[in-house]
């Protein structure tokens, strides 16, 4: 189920990040700007969310499916909850990265090759097919491999949406964290999954080859980028719409679900109850009084994001520009090594830093120097762009 999830996410988040990137880049600046935004706006909301709105709208009593039941009397389904429900909540994680790596590629394809092309009389399709595409091939092969070890690392998806479709990653959680308690079973799995990486890493490799890719050396670069095809550009721009708008319909739905009374039983009354027992304030003698119970956990998350993101940038960087910069012995194995971290789930990594530290999990519960660790090592591949 894993290698099939990934399999089926990897190509799709490629495929679906190469569509935005293409209309972004090479589709006119008219609408560049809300594109970018719209297109990466999912990578900074917790899977959690997402998986909360596409329940909320697809699930047996979700929004559209009582919409479809009423209108056109298709029968209530749990179609969501299963490898369609999971393969959707995780291309709307996922296909941002892709689109950021594929923007900067194409950002970075020299128009002067494809000028000169169309100086040789080729036509849109040819100088696509021939020039722009064969310098792509680095970037779809990295935004695949990130979409695969990171659909292989989820956890908060397939937690919500897997139903009986089991996949690794909660197959470890429950393993250290469920009545089994079996820390060997959960380091086997987490072993099939680093090599599920590396057979990934490998045809990664060898569909590079060992060609060239640099376009430009020496000197600047100028000029306008090929438009694309007629009939590629009509096709990018519709499943860019369609999927910016079915975007906008998951945000509004988390937007609207914490101002009604529930959402999800289709009782959309306005109501503030939910926000001020998460967020509730009350000024006092000596200043505000925090009374919401999410409170403690926002001021938590902030504390460790403010300390682990500055680190993770930092050893990123590092790591790409000795990646990118330098030649020497054991070069794909380092890089191999930064981004191998993307293939373990969260709960692997504590669970190794629990044992390797010798600590019982309850005195790590408010561990900060444990989570920044554990949020480093994870997010090390982002920081940098080291693929």
């Amino acid at each position: 189920n894993s290698a099939l999830l990934a399999s089926i996410v990897g190509v799709l988040s490629t495929l679906l990040g190469l569509v935005l990137a293409l209309v972004v880049q090479r589709g006119g600046q008219r609408y560049a700007g809300l594109l970018k935004v719209m297109s990466i706006l999912p990578i900074i909301t917790p899977p959690f969310v997402i998986a909360l709105a596409l329940v909320v709208l697809f699930g047996r009593t979700g929004l559209i499916t009582g919409w479809l039941d009423a209108a056109f009397g298709l029968p209530r389904s749990r179609w969501i909850y299963g490898l369609p429900g999971v393969t959707l909540a995780q291309l709307l994680s996922f296909s941002p990265i892709a689109f950021m790596i594929l923007h900067g590629a194409l950002a970075a394809v020299s128009p002067a090759m494809e000028e000169a092309a169309q100086t040789l009389r080729a036509s849109r399709g040819r100088v696509f097919r021939t020039v722009t595409w064969p310098l792509l091939r680095p970037a779809l092969a990295n935004a695949f491999l990130l979409g695969f070890v990171e659909s292989l690392a989820d956890f908060a998806n397939p937690i919500v949406l897997a139903g009986n479709f089991e996949v690794l990653s909660t197959k470890i959680f429950f393993a250290v964290a469920g009545a089994q308690h079996d820390p060997g079973r959960a380091a086997v799995l987490a072993a099939v999954l680093l090599g599920f990486t590396i057979v990934a890493f490998w045809l990664q490799q060898r569909w590079l080859g060992k060609l060239s890719y640099v376009t430009v050396s020496g000197k600047g670069d100028g000029g306008i980028p090929a438009q694309l095809p007629r009939g590629l550009w009509f096709s990018c721009f519709g499943i860019a719409a369609g999927w910016i708008l079915f975007t906008v319909v998951c945000y509004a739905v988390i937007l609207i679900g914490g101002f009604v009374k529930d959402i999800g039983r289709g009782d959309m009354t306005f109501s503030a109850t939910h926000l001020a027992a998460g967020f509730g304030v009350e000024w006092g003698a000596r200043g505000p009084i925090f009374l919401g119970s999410a409170w403690d956990s926002f001021f938590n998350t902030i504390e460790v994001a403010a300390i682990s993101a500055p680190l993770t940038a930092v050893i990123g960087l590092l790591a790409a520009y000795v990646i990118t910069r330098h030649r020497f012995v054991g070069r794909r194995s380092f890089e191999f090594l930064t981004m191998v971290s993307f293939a373990i789930p969260g709960t692997v990594i504590g669970v190794s830093y629990i044992v390797a530290f010798n600590v019982p999990p309850l005195e790590l519960t408010g561990g900060m120097l444990i989570i920044v660790l554990c949020f480093v090592f994870s997010n090390m591949p982002v920081g940098g762009g080291a693929g």
